[in-house]
C-alpha cells in the first residue's frame, strides 16, 4: 500500500491512500493532537466529500479496531515462517517505570 505523507504548514501533517476500488482517503494529524478521517470525492480527488472530527480517544478507538487484527494476522504469519519464534504477553505490575507507556 502507498500511502503519501504531507506536511500542512501551521496544521500538521496528511497521509492519504488510494483503496483498490479507487476511493481516496486520508488522516489529517493536527498540530493541536486532534485527527480527522477524510473521503475524498471519487470525482474530483482534491475535493473532500466527507469529514470527520475525532478526539484522541477516538482515533485511539479507530486505531485498535484497525490494527488490532492486522497484527495478530502478521503474527501468525511470523510465527508460521519463522522457526522456533516465540512470542509472550508479559504482566506489567502497577508502580513500575513501563506502565502507561508504549513499548
Amino acid at each position: 500500500m502507498d500511502v503519501e505523507q504531507t506536511a500542512l504548514p501551521g496544521i500538521g501533517l496528511r497521509h492519504e491512500f488510494t483503496t483498490r476500488a479507487g476511493r481516496r482517503i486520508g488522516v489529517v494529524s493536527h498540530r493541536t493532537g486532534r485527527r480527522d478521517l477524510v473521503i475524498y470525492d471519487p470525482a474530483d480527488p482534491d475535493r473532500a466529500c466527507e469529514t470527520v472530527k475525532l478526539n484522541d480517544e477516538e482515533a485511539d478507538a479507530l486505531a485498535e479496531l484497525l490494527g488490532a487484527p492486522r497484527i495478530v494476522q502478521r503474527l501468525n504469519a511470523l510465527h508460521r515462517e519463522v522457526e522456533g519464534l516465540v512470542s509472550l504477553q508479559l504482566p506489567i505490575s502497577p508502580g513500575t517505570p513501563y506502565v502507561g507507556r508504549p513499548m
